[in-house]
């Protein structure tokens, strides 16, 4: 098999059997089946709940924040991490295929910032329009309240804030995308394939988040797995998919959210 990175000495796999295949798939999928195992056992126990719209509203208290952080953090983060250190030990793969690309770090940064501001934008429009047809296509669990916002303390938006960079940012843009078509790649199949499956798997992480996220997510892992395909580079991802996450789970989107819709250009 080719090295995996620019190393001469390191492969992806040792062999091409069909656990491997497993454990590729697996390593990115089997951490968010967990979050979302979890997500909905607290939202059946631990949580005040109402309903809003067809969808389920979380009011957990600051306790009930902090237990969904330290489950999100063991679970979410740690679990991928360790697979891939461990991955790394093998001499699976190496530092060079996480496909971070320093040069041009502040460019590449302030494009990402870009395409979250266009997909936002998008994004906006889609729930104005489309979204009172999606709610009811699919039940939600709403998990976005268990996020610390600044009303919490700005040491705990701050700490939320960089873990949502590092884990919703750095490490889904790695797992769902570098690694995964990388890895895929290597194992036969064709860059558009490859792509195709990075999709399926980004699009189905979300399910648990409802129709409109769903079909948001389906849309953006297109257009990031185009992006990425093109440059071999998850530096715009990486900070796109911060800037988007922050600004969901911070509640400054919805304060936006209620703004614009004010506007005559949008019914206001």
């Amino acid at each position: 098999m080719k090295p995996y990175g620019n190393s001469t000495s390191q492969t992806v796999f040792p062999g091409m059997g069909a656990w491997a295949i497993i454990a590729l798939v697996a390593l990115p999928i089997l951490p968010h089946f967990l979050n979302d195992i979890y997500i909905v056992v607290l939202n059946e126990t631990y949580l005040s709940r109402t309903p809003v719209n067809g969808n389920w509203t979380l009011q957990p208290g600051l306790a009930g924040k902090w237990l969904m952080w330290t489950l999100d953090f063991t679970v979410y983060l740690t679990l991928p991490v360790a697979a891939l250190w461990f991955f790394l030990r093998k001499g699976w793969f190496s530092w060079e295929a996480f496909d971070f690309r320093t040069e041009n770090l502040g460019r590449n940064a302030m494009l990402g910032l870009l395409l979250f501001a266009a997909i936002w934008m998008v994004a906006f429009i889609k729930a104005v329009y489309l979204d009172p047809l999606l709610r009811p296509l699919l039940p939600k669990y709403g998990y976005g309240g268990f996020f610390f916002q600044p009303r919490d303390g700005w040491l705990l938006f701050l700490l939320m804030s960089v873990y949502l960079g590092l884990a919703a940012g750095f490490l889904e843009e790695f797992l769902y995308r570098s690694f995964l078509i990388r890895s895929l790649e290597r194992l036969g199949l064709p860059a558009v394939g490859a792509g195709a499956v990075s999709v399926i798997v980004f699009t189905g992480i979300h399910a648990v988040a409802g129709a409109p996220i769903l079909v948001l997510s389906f849309a953006v892992g297109i257009v990031f797995t185009a992006i990425y395909l093109r440059t071999r580079n998850i530096v715009p991802l990486v900070a796109a998919h911060s800037a988007i996450d922050i600004f969901w789970a911070s509640g400054y989107e919805d304060k936006f959210v209620g703004f614009l819709i004010k506007l005559p250009l949008f019914g206001g």
